[in-house]
């Protein structure tokens, strides 16, 4: 899933949730457990969860 917040307006959360089909408690519980991360730390992180998928599969 990729939601892109928008950056040049404020809309409110009610509205994005609607507009991307989740519920309100689900973005709060993601925002709490990412925060605001920058693309950099987005690939670092998949692929920290890529290389720990590979190890865990014995491939």
């Amino acid at each position: 899933m990729s939601i892109k917040l928008p950056t040049h307006r404020e809309e409110p959360v009610a509205e994005l949730c609607r507009a991307h089909g989740i519920s309100n408690a689900s973005f709060y519980m993601w925002r709490a457990k990412y925060g605001v991360m920058d693309a950099s730390r987005i690939s670092q992180m998949k692929a920290m969860v890529h290389a720990q998928w590979r190890g865990g599969t014995g491939g």
